[in-house]
C-alpha cells in the first residue's frame, strides 16, 4: 500500500462513524491517548463476519491497521503532540529533525547570530573597538604621566632635593617633607601619616646609604683596629665629608624626619615583617611571660583588636630617637649647625621622657659645640658652666651660641631653676641688642608705602609686552631645577639685628617678664612691666611687617605672632592677679583698726588700695583694647599652649 494512502486509512481510523451503535447509544470514549486506542481497538476478540459486519449488531466493523499503518500513525501523532506547527516538507528543514539540547543551542547562536549582516557587523564593531583603545589608554596614561610630572615638579619648588640623588631617592625625599610639612602646618597627625613619612624616610636612608646607590663615597670611621665603637652608643655614624653640602643637607632631614617619626612612634610594636602604614600595637596589649595579664587593645573597625599577636610574633615600630639623633652628632662632615640642631631635639626627648640628668648633659653637649665654632681668640666668651655670656664679649657671639644659651635658659625655667634662667635670658638679651645692622643688600625689600617708586624693569612689567614676557619667564621658571643656592649657614658667624633677630628678642622678653612675676612678690609689677614691652616690641615688630608685606613664614614672623599672644595672654593674667591683690589689700585695710587701734591712718591705707584696684581695672581695660586693635595680627595664627614651653602658675 503506498504511504499517502497508509496515512489517510490510518486517520481514518481514528474516527468512530454515527451508525457504528451499541444498543442505540455512541460507544464510550476513552481518557487515553488516541494511538493506545486504535492498538486496542486493533487486538479487541469481538467477533466479525467475513462481510465486515457485526453478527450480534449488524454495525460496520473497521479493519485492524497492518504494522506499518500503526508505525506511520504512530510517528505522525508523535509530531503532533509535540509541536503544533504545520510539519510540511518545505517549512521543515532537515536540519531541525535533531531535538537534542546542544543541537537546539548550536542552531540557535548560528541562527542569532552568524548570519552575513552581523558577521560584518561584529567585524566592524571589533575594529573601531580596537582602533578607540589603541588611542584612549596610551593617550590616558599620558595625562596621567604628565599630571604625576607637574606634581612632582610642583612638590619640588616646594621641597628641593640634591640634585646628586638618584630619581627615586628625590621622590621620596619630597614626598616624606611634604607630608611633614603638613603636619606642622596642620599642629598634628594621624598614626598613619606618621607611618607613611616613615615609611619614605626608611627606604630612602636604605638608598643613602648603599654604596652601590646614592652612597657612593660614604666609609665608616675606622682607627687602627677597624670600625669606631662606643660604649653605650655603638657604631659610629658615617664620614661623609666626600659628599657635597647639599647631599649632607638632605641627609641630615633624613635623619632629623626619622627622629620625629620615631618620638611618635615610641611604645609602639608592630607585627613582624609589616610596614609602618598596618596595625600599631602597645607594648601593654602584648600578652607574653612578662605580662600575663595585657591591657585590651584599642578597637578596631577591622576588627584587629581581636587578633592581638604574642610577644615572639611582634617587634617594635622603629628605633629609638636617640639611634637617630647619635647618628648625627657622631658623623663625621656635618657643620655645626646641624650637630647642635641634633643636640638640642635630643636633649628636649630626653627631658620629656623624665631623664633630667641625661637631658642635662646633652644641654652641656650642645653648648660645647656652640662654643667649639666661635673665631680663634675668642676666648671666654661664654661660662661653659652657667650659660651666661661674659660681659664685653658680645660682639664675638655667634647664632649658633644665642641658640644653645637660649634653649639652656628655657630648659631651667621649665624646671623652676629660675635663678639660673633669669642670668642666662639677661645676658642673651644684652648680646642680641649688641648686634650689628644688617648691610643694605640684605636689608627687607617690600611694596609698603616706604617703597612706592618703581624701577624701569618693573615699570615695563606693567605693559602688555612685560606682562607676557613675566608670564613666559615664570613658565620656563617653573621647569627649571629649583633654585637650592641659599642653603642654611653653618651658625658660626655672627648674626645681624634684623626683623627676625627682633622677634627673637621679644621672647626673650617675655621669658624675663615670666619669671620675675612669678618667683618674686616685690618683683611682680617689675615682671608685668617687661610682659607690657615685650607686647609692645612685638606689635611694632609685626605692623612693620605689614607694611613691608613680608610672608608668614620669612623673617621670623610666626614666631612675632606667638610672641604677642603669648604676651597678651600673660600681661591679661597678671592685671587679673595684681586687680585681685589690690582688693584684698583694700579688704584688709577696711577691716584694720589701724594704729593703737584707734583708726589712725586707716583712711588714708584706704584711699591707696582703692587707687590700686582703679589702676589695674583700668589696665585690664587697656588689654581689651590692645586685643582688639592686634586682633587682625594674630588672628591667623592659634598656638596650641604656651609656644616657650614654660607653664608658669600664676596662683597664689
Amino acid at each position: 500500500m503506498p504511504r499517502t494512502q497508509a496515512l489517510s486509512f490510518a486517520i481514518r481510523t481514528r474516527r468512530c462513524p454515527p451508525t457504528a451503535r451499541v444498543g442505540g447509544r455512541a460507544p464510550p470514549q476513552s481518557g487515553r491517548p488516541l494511538a493506545t486506542s486504535a492498538r486496542n481497538y486493533a487486538s479487541s476478540s469481538t467477533p466479525r463476519a467475513r462481510n465486515g459486519m457485526n453478527q450480534s449488531t449488524g454495525s460496520l466493523l473497521t479493519p485492524k491497521p497492518s504494522l506499518l499503518q500503526n508505525a506511520i500513525l504512530r510517528r505522525h501523532l508523535s509530531h503532533l503532540s509535540s509541536s503544533s506547527r504545520p510539519q510540511a516538507s518545505f517549512l521543515y528543514h532537515n536540519l531541525y529533525k535533531d531535538r537534542s539540547l546542544p543541537a537546539v543551542l548550536a542552531r540557535f547562536v548560528k541562527q542569532r547570530y552568524m548570519t552575513t549582516a552581523r558577521r560584518k557587523k561584529w567585524k566592524d564593531t571589533l575594529r573601531w573597538q580596537l582602533r578607540f583603545h589603541s588611542y584612549f589608554w596610551p593617550m590616558a596614561g599620558l595625562l596621567y604621566l604628565m599630571y604625576i610630572g607637574y606634581w612632582q615638579i610642583e612638590r619640588e619648588h616646594q621641597n628641593p632635593t640634591p640634585v646628586e640623588w638618584s630619581f627615586w631617592a628625590r621622590w621620596e625625599g619630597r614626598m616624606a617633607k611634604g607630608i611633614l610639612k603638613r603636619i606642622d602646618r596642620r599642629g598634628w597627625g594621624s598614626m598613619y601619616e606618621w607611618g607613611v613619612a616613615g615609611t619614605y624616610l626608611e627606604k630612602l636612608l636604605a638608598r643613602l646609604e648603599d654604596p652601590k646607590r646614592d652612597g657612593k663615597g660614604l666609609s665608616e670611621q675606622q682607627d687602627g683596629d677597624g670600625t669606631l665603637m662606643v660604649d653605650g652608643v655603638g657604631k659610629l655614624g658615617y664620614d661623609i665629608s666626600a659628599k657635597s653640602q647639599r647631599w649632607r643637607q638632605g641627609y641630615w632631614e633624613a635623619l632629623m624626619g626619622l627622629a620625629k617619626v620615631a618620638e611618635h612612634m615610641d611604645g609602639l610594636c608592630k607585627r613582624k615583617g609589616e610596614s609602618l602604614t598596618g596595625k600599631m600595637f602597645k607594648w601593654e596589649n602584648i600578652p607574653g611571660p612578662q605580662n600575663p595579664r595585657p591591657v585590651p587593645a584599642a578597637w578596631d573597625k577591622d576588627g584587629a583588636h581581636l587578633n592581638v599577636p604574642g610577644v615572639t610574633e611582634v617587634e617594635a615600630a622603629m628605633e629609638e630617637p636617640e639611634h637617630y639623633y647619635l647618628r648625627i652628632l657622631t658623623s663625621k662632615g656635618f657643620n655645626n649647625r646641624q650637630r647642635l640642631d641634633a643636640a638640642l631635639a635630643y636633649a628636649d626627648w630626653c627631658d620629656f621622657k623624665g631623664l633630667k640628668d641625661t637631658s642635662a648633659h646633652v644641654y652641656d653637649w650642645a653648648l660645647d659645640i656652640a662654643a667649639g665654632g666661635l673665631p680663634e681668640g675668642a676666648d671666654h666668651v661664654v661660662d661653659i658652666q652657667t650659660g651666661v655670656i661674659n660681659t664685653g664679649k658680645e660682639q664675638y657671639v655667634s647664632e649658633n651660641l644665642l641658640k644653645a644659651t637660649t634653649a639652656l635658659g628655657v630648659w631651667h625655667a621649665r624646671h623652676g631653676e629660675v635663678k639660673e634662667a633669669l642670668p642666662i635670658f639677661l645676658s642673651v638679651l644684652k648680646a642680641r641688642k649688641a648686634l650689628p645692622a644688617a648691610p643694605p643688600h640684605m636689608q627687607l625689600k617690600g611694596s609698603g608705602s616706604k617703597n612706592k617708586a618703581m624701577t624701569a624693569a618693573e615699570r615695563e612689567r606693567q605693559t602688555g609686552s612685560g606682562i607676557a614676557m613675566d608670564l613666559g619667564g615664570k613658565f620656563v621658571d617653573f621647569f627649571k631645577e629649583a633654585d637650592k643656592a641659599l642653603l642654611p649657614t653653618s651658625g658660626d658667624e655672627q648674626p645681624f639685628h634684623s626683623l627676625k633677630e627682633a622677634c627673637e628678642e621679644v621672647g626673650i622678653m617675655t621669658y624675663i617678664g615670666e619669671i620675675l612675676f612669678a618667683t618674686s612678690d616685690n618683683e611682680r609689677e617689675k615682671g608685668l612691666s617687661w610682659t607690657r614691652d615685650s607686647v609692645e616690641a612685638a606689635e611694632a615688630v609685626l605692623w612693620f611687617m605689614d607694611e613691608q608685606n613680608v610672608g608668614l613664614e620669612q623673617e621670623g614672623r610666626q614666631r612675632c605672632k606667638e610672641c604677642l599672644e603669648t604676651g597678651l595672654s600673660n600681661w591679661q593674667q597678671m592685671a587679673r592677679q595684681m586687680t585681685k591683690l589690690a582688693k584684698k589689700r583694700e579688704d584688709d585695710a577696711k577691716q584694720s583698726k589701724g594704729w593703737l587701734s584707734l583708726g589712725l591712718g586707716t583712711g588714708s591705707a584706704i584711699d591707696k588700695a582703692i587707687a590700686e584696684v582703679k589702676k589695674w581695672e583700668e589696665e585690664e581695660v587697656q588689654i581689651e583694647l590692645r586685643k582688639q586693635r592686634t586682633a587682625s595680627l594674630v588672628d591667623t595664627l592659634k598656638p596650641n599652649g604656651n609656644p616657650f614651653g614654660m607653664n608658669t602658675n600664676f596662683g597664689i
